[in-house]
């Protein structure tokens, strides 16, 4: 997958990637890689603009070799002018894929806390992506860490479904996807729904599919003091 998304001109035209090849991925099936655009990131001398900072995961406990990658970007905090030069707030920016399934002990748990103590090192930041909540003590992972659940933050008790939507799941419609925050204030979110793209080969009786079986989520927040 990661070779067929880096040759894509336009992919390649307009984001950074955290990952040139697939070697931090150990040949499992499921593993993260970041996009960062390039119209919004630079470099720290371009003061207009976000920069780039480095790039590293972390190697937590679990059942299928799943990782934290973490993202740093450090983000104007002042307009710059001819006298002052602008003050950069660092961000950390963590793409999670938490362990699936109701296995017991669960490493879910254990995974977000290490992300959360990267966030609170870091002082502002995120961590998104798909937290299988499954089990009930899922629900207050988030919390019990001391981050902010950017969804429930601005859609309260909405549902907020990103997996099963189509009905045509096993399981019931879940929010498994999910943003959880330190020191940022999200003033906006929403749903994406995949779209579709077609199958070219003989073996694939449905030639429309969409192109993931999760929904996206697009979330706009502010930085805290």
């Amino acid at each position: 997958m990661v070779p067929l998304i880096l040759m894509n001109q336009q992919i390649c035209d307009g984001w950074y990637s955290s990952e040139k090849d697939t070697v931090n991925w150990g040949g499992h099936l499921f593993a993260t890689m970041t996009l960062v655009s390039k119209a919004r990131f630079g470099h720290l001398g371009r003061a207009q603009y976000g920069a780039l900072g480095q790039v590293s995961r972390i190697k937590y406990r679990s059942y299928y070799g799943r990782d934290a990658l973490c993202s740093e970007v450090f983000l104007p905090h002042n307009p710059s002018s001819i006298l002052r030069r602008p003050t950069f707030k660092r961000i950390e920016l963590i793409n999670v894929h938490l362990d699936s399934l109701a296995r017991i002990p669960s490493l879910r748990p254990h995974q977000l806390w290490l992300a959360s103590k990267r966030l609170r090192e870091a002082g502002h930041g995120l961590a998104a992506g798909d937290f299988n909540p499954v089990l009930p003590e899922d629900e207050t992972l988030i919390e019990g860490n001391h981050l902010v659940d950017a969804w429930k933050a601005v859609h309260g008790e909405e549902p907020g479904y990103t997996w099963g939507v189509d009905g045509t799941a096993p399981f019931p419609p879940n929010r498994m996807d999910r943003v959880a925050m330190v020191s940022l204030t999200p003033v906006h979110m929403e749903v994406m729904h995949p779209d579709t793209i077609v199958v070219q080969s003989p073996e694939v009786t449905e030639k429309n599919v969409p192109w993931s079986d999760h929904s996206g989520l697009k979330c706009t927040f502010t930085i805290d003091p």
